[in-house]
């Protein structure tokens, strides 16, 4: 639309239109239609021959089943009404743009972009208007798929029976800001995260300097090692508890911290022993979904980078990395760790992208057992990767 000129001839524009590849018509202030392109004939199944110079709204026919206004009859007559019921609306001076979902565009019906503006003789006046179309269900299934992904990484990190803390690196490592604080981290620090957020570790839990743990936030933070902080008595005038600490640094700078308060089993060690064990495996599961997310934040990312990023991430999730390797297979291609080969000791899991498969297969480079959290880990990895790569494929097209 940016390159057509508002002034023009309807001849001359009817013609122009049939070259975008967008959906398009255009109607005069009588709300009549003069010009219906071959991308429009296909995305409503309705030839030009059958729909120029009709009106009555009859062109809102094949998406709404009945006759209507649309946004093209807004370029011409605003009415605040009918704005309000498309799922997003803008307006940019005379241009409007705006999101809407069509019932009976196809079986199921169809999610459409849509941007239309008024059109005006060479003098000035308005004689028509002019509306592009696109069908965009594919990427808003997409983005709800990841929406749904997002919602259920967000009701692990609130419902994990563990303490989890995000925090923002400031004064040059000296100090860090409270970003983000689960359910389970808010019931051990005794704070609510909506009183917490955006304030300092040292002026929210001043304990930690005498603890040893703001240390290990700065050693974790210049050399980007993770730390095991063992069970420390806490205190601060306000609560006093036995916890335990993991700390690690995310790519993106920030600190996160794992945490659990053991006071009530501080004096049977094996219980200490397997909280150990269990945070850990938390931890890495976590973290691992968490770094596989991470990826598809990099715009430019090709599948095969977002595919071999994964084989990278996959053996820190397990019991031994060093005696890990994994495959996946996916589009007629094949990515492997650089120690794979085929053993007895495997789990795997597949699913479909489309019409294509996704395999990831994990193998132990010697006899050993997987226990039931890693086959439950690799579902979750598979599950992940599949919405990732729904997006990609999404975005490609």
């Amino acid at each position: 639309m940016k390159n057509l000129k508002k002034q023009y001839s309807g001849l001359v524009l009817a013609e122009i239109i049939q070259l975008l590849p967008d959906a398009a018509f255009i109607i005069n202030t009588k709300g009549k239609v003069i010009a219906w392109n071959k991308a429009m004939e296909e995305l409503t199944n309705i030839k030009a021959e059958d729909i120029l110079n009709k009106s009555s709204l009859e062109y809102s026919l094949p998406f709404y089943g009945e006759k209507r206004p649309i946004l093209i009859n807004l370029a011409l007559n605003p009415q605040k009404k009918i704005e309000k019921k498309f799922l997003m609306f803008k307006r940019k001076k005379d241009t409007l743009i705006a999101e809407t979902y069509v019932p009976f565009l196809r079986k199921g019906g169809s999610y459409l972009w849509a941007k239309a503006c008024p059109l005006y003789d060479f003098q000035g006046n308005i004689i028509g208007a002019i509306e592009l179309i696109r069908d965009i269900t594919n990427q808003k299934n997409t983005e709800l798929k990841l929406k749904e992904s997002e919602k259920k990484y967000r009701e692990l990190f609130n419902h994990i029976s563990i303490g989890v803390a995000v925090y923002e690196v400031t004064n040059d490592g000296k100090d860090f800001i409270l970003k983000d604080i689960n359910k389970y981290g808010e019931n051990i620090s005794k704070r609510k995260k909506e009183k917490v957020i955006g304030g300092s570790i040292i002026k929210l839990f001043p304990g930690v300097i005498k603890s040893g743990l703001l240390d290990v936030f700065k050693k974790v933070w210049k050399t980007g090692e993770p730390k095991h902080h063992p069970v420390t008595l806490y205190r601060d005038g306000r609560i006093s508890l036995w916890v335990e600490n993991y700390v690690y640094k995310i790519p993106s700078g920030e600190i996160v911290s794992v945490f659990n308060d053991i006071t009530n089993r501080r004096k049977t060690e094996k219980k200490l022993i397997e909280s150990e064990k269990n945070l850990r495996k938390k931890v890495i599961e976590i973290n691992c979904l968490y770094e596989i997310i991470r990826l598809i934040n990099h715009p430019t990312i090709s599948i095969g980078e977002l595919l071999g990023g994964t084989l990278k991430i996959i053996p820190n999730a397990w019991q031994i990395p060093e005696l890990i390797c994994a495959r996946i297979h996916f589009w007629n291609r094949e990515y492997k760790t650089q120690n794979y080969h085929e053993t007895p000791w495997k789990i795997s899991n597949s699913c479909f992208i489309g019409n294509k498969e996704l395999i990831i297969n994990v193998h132990y480079l010697e006899e050993r057992e997987f226990i039931k959290e890693e086959e439950v880990l690799l579902k979750k990895i598979s599950d992940q990767l599949k919405s990732l790569l729904e997006f990609k494929l999404d975005y490609i097209k």
